[in-house]
């Protein structure tokens, strides 16, 4: 049965002999139960009905001897999740009978329906690309067909790593993750994990690594009702020689037919389309893209500028380095302030002096060099060093 389905219920009562009755009730019953494991969980726990349908086939008279047969119809409204056991909430539709009989113990019989997905059409789906932040100038990319998947489809992708120049790939372990939630009670559990195992001892760097995960036919969909959901992402742990770098993705699965072929609408990640990307962003600064690195090279007002991926331990994004045409001369020496650090030469721009320890040859020299603008221009970037010869 499906949300918004109608569907019929019978009833058939046996008498042994003549007996009084004061109603036969036939109910619908949809409920939500939240499970307790800690104490604080009991401020939450127990069940509540999400619906309650009822109908009376007989009132109050004597059945006589023999069989009795009913029939009633119910509708079950179309937003109602659909059934669902999970550890910290459940879903459960039952219908029920139930025969008042005066003074005496009443006559019930319950039984549950399970309520399957209803079936939707297939999203028009946009390919995706995601990437993990810059942690140390490392990063994952992903590249997917779409963000929503079928069960009984194959989730098909893409992942690519860089900045992990002198640390040794291991592997890389791909898994979708079920997760279901309480939001009132800030709880979450792992239902299930889908994985895929890929070493990568002999993966380059901005090589596309392909990684495949088939989806079982029973895989239930994502849902949200109420305060509980069911909710999936896509997790990418990338292992290295120095560490761990974990990745996730927001993905939906939907009850629609699944789709053959999506696997080919996913977007082509790795060193050629960073290579493509740096290379426009090249020609809007008039700079060219080096032919056998990530990075991006040319000469502007007399000045070789070259700016490539920062790879620090302690900081990641881009680096640009500028070398003058001529040296300055003014023994110029300008570089982050350190921690509890005095002195140097004061260019009454506070944030700048606070940021930046100024040094140089000759106070006046070094005033006029450190102009309003270079100082803004300077102070955009996370960390900036400047001497005669180079920014």
């Amino acid at each position: 049965m499906h949300a918004g389905d109608t569907f019929d219920v019978g009833i058939s009562l046996d008498c042994a002999a003549e007996t009084p009755i004061n109603f036969v009730r036939v109910t619908l019953e949809y409920t939500l139960a939240v499970q307790s494991n800690t104490d604080e969980d009991r401020n939450f726990s127990g069940s509540r009905d999400l619906l309650v349908l009822s109908v009376d086939v007989a009132g109050k008279g004597r059945l006589g001897a023999g069989s009795h047969r009913y029939r009633v119809s119910f509708t079950l409204p179309g937003d109602v999740p659909p059934s669902h056991a999970g550890v910290i909430a459940s879903f459960c539709c039952k219908v029920g009978a139930l025969v008042s009989i005066p003074w005496w113990i009443d006559a019930a019989e319950r039984k549950e329906i399970l309520v399957r997905p209803s079936m939707a059409e297939a999203p028009r789906d946009e390919p995706l690309t995601s990437a993990s932040g810059p942690e140390s100038g490392a990063f994952l990319e992903v590249s997917l067909p779409g963000r929503t998947f079928a069960p009984g489809e194959i989730l098909a992708g893409a992942v690519a790593f860089r900045g992990y120049a002198g640390s040794r790939p291991i592997a890389l372990d791909v898994a979708l993750v079920s997760v279901e939630r309480h939001r009132t009670r800030d709880r979450s559990n792992e239902r299930r994990r889908l994985s895929f195992f890929q070493e990568l001892t002999k993966i380059a760097e901005g090589q596309e690594v392909p990684f495949h995960i088939a989806l079982p036919r029973d895989l239930a969909p994502s849902f949200s009702f109420g305060e509980v959901s069911l909710e999936y992402v896509l997790e990418m742990a990338f292992k290295h020689m120095e560490g761990r770098l974990l990745h996730r993705v927001p993905v939906i699965v939907d009850m629609f037919e699944p789709r053959p072929g999506i696997e080919a609408k996913r977007p082509r990640i790795g060193a050629d389309r960073w290579r493509a990307l740096w290379s426009r962003a090249g020609q809007r600064i008039e700079l060219s893209l080096a032919e056998r690195e990530l990075a991006l090279r040319g000469v502007r007002a007399g000045c070789a500028v070259a700016v490539v991926p920062a790879e620090r331990e302690s900081w990641g994004g881009l680096a640009a380095m500028v070398r003058f045409a001529e040296p300055w001369g003014l023994h110029l020496d300008v570089r982050p302030r350190a921690l509890l650090e005095l002195g140097g030469v004061a260019t009454g721009d506070s944030g700048f002096d606070r940021r930046f320890r100024v040094r140089g040859r000759e106070e006046a020299q070094v005033l006029a060099a450190l102009t309003p603008a270079l100082r803004r221009a300077l102070s955009a970037f996370g960390r900036a060093e400047v001497d005669d010869a180079e920014a």
